[in-house]
């Protein structure tokens, strides 16, 4: 069959079987030789929304420096043309709104000063597969400078990734042979490293793993039980880091046997639409680690309105009132427990402290106005978070 008439996902297949198999794919090159992460997550500058799934994919694989893509039309509305003989890159993505002539009172489609009809945005009653063709920043003429995470004042990449992996709550526990994800204890083992890097890049890869046996994180695979079953949850598992690495523009290092590279190719060239619906089910998991980010982000930004500590508030956490009874100067607390009158001094590294100061921020017995406003208001924009519309 022709190239040009083949399906995208087999397209993008067929480029990712050559990829594997000459060694250079995104799993197996994800590191500059400056020890950098080799790609960051595609966006859209004018929208600031990062692409996903199949199309953010097909970007990567692209191996552009620049992360920032749009049409042809965004680019030149955006007055950053493209470059003349530049060509674009084709992605597909489920479209959920599309637009019908704006119909008056009256009963008549509306028009505008030229006499054209107004058009309004309506949802669809089934998503509609479309196709776009993008253009990278590379491509575009005027476009500004690159904007890097620390002019962003961005946490650096390592930094954040500690951050997510607190967050999601996963349990790590010691290994002595090597690290891995348990199903049956629902831990992550993580052997001894005495690089911070490699520790974290460690737990980074089975943080996939450990997320997609969560109850509300679903995948339409069989339980495994044939060595392909194995092989094609381990491609959503890594390309699942993949994904969460560039979106944290963490460097990470995979894991990979030729065994199991080899396995994905034979399976992709067997039945194509194979990655594409691994991506799918990537982004998946990528959507469901990341919510920990927006909410560890959003409780921040409540316990940042709150008022300091202060001597003599009482703070109700697992049925036990603790008084406040002296804020040291390093932020340490000393504390009284009412119920047994035992006193006790409490820091940051505590994790008592850290319990006390998550129900301090929600007790109804903190006396400060923010508590059910900017409580609920953080529970509903968690609830709404969307990944796909996630800005960076």
């Amino acid at each position: 069959m022709s190239e040009q008439f083949k399906l995208l996902s087999a397209q993008i297949a067929d480029k990712m079987i050559a990829a594997l198999k000459a060694g250079n794919s995104i799993f197996q090159k994800p590191i500059k030789p400056n020890g950098k992460a080799a790609f960051a997550m595609p966006y859209n500058p004018t929208t600031g929304l990062n692409y996903a799934g199949p199309a953010a994919l097909v970007l990567l694989m692209k191996g552009k420096e620049d992360p920032r893509w749009m049409s042809y039309k965004q680019a030149s509305f955006n007055k950053t043309p493209v470059e003349k003989n530049e060509k674009g890159t084709l992605i597909q993505f489920f479209a959920t709104n599309g637009q019908q002539p704006k119909i008056g009172d009256d009963g008549q489609p509306e028009l505008k000063k030229n006499g054209k009809p107004k058009y309004e945005k309506v949802p669809l009653e089934e998503p509609l597969l479309k196709d776009a063709w993008l253009f990278n920043g590379a491509q575009l003429r005027n476009l500004p400078e690159l904007t890097t995470g620390q002019d962003m004042e961005l946490p650096h990449p390592l930094e954040r990734a500690k951050a997510l992996i607190d967050a999601t709550g996963a349990s790590l526990v010691y290994s002595h042979s090597h690290t891995f994800y348990n199903p049956q204890s629902d831990t992550i083992a993580v052997k001894e490293y005495h690089d911070e890097f490699e520790h974290v890049s460690a737990v980074m890869e089975q943080l996939p793993r450990w997320a997609a046996a969560a109850e509300d994180v679903y995948f339409d695979l069989p339980p495994i039980g044939e060595a392909d079953d194995f092989n094609r949850r381990e491609l959503r598992a890594n390309l699942a880091t993949v994904l969460i690495s560039a979106e944290l523009n963490l460097a990470i290092k995979l894991d990979l046997s030729k065994e199991l590279t080899d396995d994905w190719v034979r399976i992709l060239t067997e039945n194509p639409s194979e990655l594409f619906n691994a991506a799918d089910d990537a982004q998946v998991v990528v959507d469901y680690l990341m919510n920990f980010e927006q909410k560890r982000e959003l409780k921040e930004e409540v316990s940042q309105a709150l008022p300091p500590v202060a001597k003599g508030e009482v703070i109700p956490y697992n049925n036990t009132l603790y008084e406040i009874e002296k804020v040291l100067a390093n932020k340490s607390l000393k504390i009284i427990n009412q119920d047994t009158g035992e006193r006790s001094k409490v820091d940051k590294k505590d994790g008592l402290y850290t319990s006390l100061m998550n129900a301090r921020a929600h007790s109804q017995e903190v006396a400060v106005d923010y508590n059910q406003e900017a409580g609920a208001e953080m529970e509903t924009a968690v609830d709404n978070a969307q990944t796909y519309s996630r800005k960076r």
